[in-house]
């Protein structure tokens, strides 16, 4: 998978729908480095919805 894609994705999302529960994410795969720094970079956007992630 590629976790860039995946990682805008997330933040994309998190922008348009009013979250209510927790977010984990696990990224393994193509351009994980990338995806992880996207989230990080975005996370004030789902900071407040409590963004775990796994590696």
């Amino acid at each position: 998978m590629k976790c860039d894609v995946i990682a805008s994705g997330i933040v994309n999302a998190a922008k348009q729908v009013d979250l209510k529960v927790p977010v984990v994410v696990r990224l393994e795969g193509t351009n994980v480095d990338q995806g992880k720094r996207i989230l990080k970079v975005n996370s004030s956007f789902i900071n407040k919805y409590m963004l775990i992630m796994l590696s």
